[in-house]
């Protein structure tokens, strides 16, 4: 089972190697995560994704201009703030990237506290959101 579901856009290079880095660090601390690239080459990726948004506990979404732009994203998104919504212990954790600001957000994650990256190095945000995401455990 897939506790932690990291969402990110492909076109977005930094969001790209955030998750990589984050994916590297929570697999460091024990946490199970998915994120896409797990996905090999013959899979169904739709029904793999579709599979790891109901398993997933908690949920790392990447914003940026690119990831606020992108359906697949916003698909994930969206479940997620649903299965926040409805399901008691299912987190949402938005991390807004360099470039994209509070006002870009869709109104419903206006009102959520946010990881902001800004120009921080992906390795010293990837440590935020693992010290977020085993906090939320414990």
């Amino acid at each position: 089972m897939a506790d932690v579901f990291i969402s990110y856009s492909h076109a977005n290079e930094h969001s790209r190697h955030l998750a990589a880095a984050l994916a590297k660090r929570l697999r460091s601390a024990k946490v199970p995560v998915w994120y896409d690239e797990v996905i090999v080459s013959g899979d169904q990726w739709a029904t793999q994704m579709e599979k790891r948004l109901e398993e997933a506990s908690t949920f790392v979404i990447l914003l940026t201009e690119d990831s606020l732009q992108s359906p697949t994203t916003n698909f994930e998104l969206g479940v997620a703030a649903s299965r926040a919504r409805s399901t008691d212990g299912v987190r949402l954790i938005p991390v807004v990237l360099e470039g994209t600001s509070l006002e870009q957000l869709p109104k419903f994650l206006r009102g959520r506290q946010v990881i902001f990256a800004g120009k921080k190095r992906d390795d010293c945000t990837a440590k935020e959101i693992v010290e977020v995401v085993t906090a939320l455990s414990s």
